[in-house]
């Protein structure tokens, strides 16, 4: 399957949109997807220095996505943090994940970010985040501590 990992642009927020969903209904946390949430985001990251929305092209759709965020409080040289990272079904197993962290590390290090910070707390089914982190760690992430959610009533 030939991927290409390539920066957002404005005519991506149809496949963004459905990309979201699909990420917010697998993450098995609970929480609603937003249309109007989504745009805002999408628009917000498009136009944003600080961040980068990377996507990869599947066969006529998007098959993944990641959003990286750079965090420039309180430290000499920024810190890079993954917020979202999210490769559908049919295209795991395929090295897009591999390609996409790649991306994700390599725009982070452009910026010349101190650290990149990145959480597995979606609930995935079977073993995909173990998967995840995995690849993480092939990547040089280290474990720095545990990741807590409370949901809020």
């Amino acid at each position: 399957m030939a991927t290409l990992i390539r920066h957002a642009d404005l005519g991506d927020a149809q496949g963004f949109h459905s990309l979201a969903a699909r990420y917010i209904a697998e993450s098995g946390q609970g929480r609603a997807y937003s249309a109007p949430a989504t745009s805002q985001a999408f628009d917000w990251l498009v136009g944003d220095a600080g961040s980068a929305l990377l996507l990869a092209d599947g066969q006529g759709e998007l098959a993944g996505g990641a959003i990286v965020q750079i965090d420039r409080a309180f430290t000499e040289k920024p810190v890079g943090i993954i917020t979202m990272f999210y490769v559908a079904p049919d295209y795991r197993g395929t090295g897009l994940a591999r390609e996409l962290l790649s991306s994700s590390v390599d725009w982070a290090r452009e910026q010349g970010i101190s650290h990149l910070f990145c959480s597995a707390s979606a609930e995935l089914p079977g073993d995909e985040t173990q998967k995840f982190v995995n690849l993480c760690r092939r990547f040089g992430f280290t474990p720095g501590g545990p990741v807590l959610s409370r949901k809020m009533q």
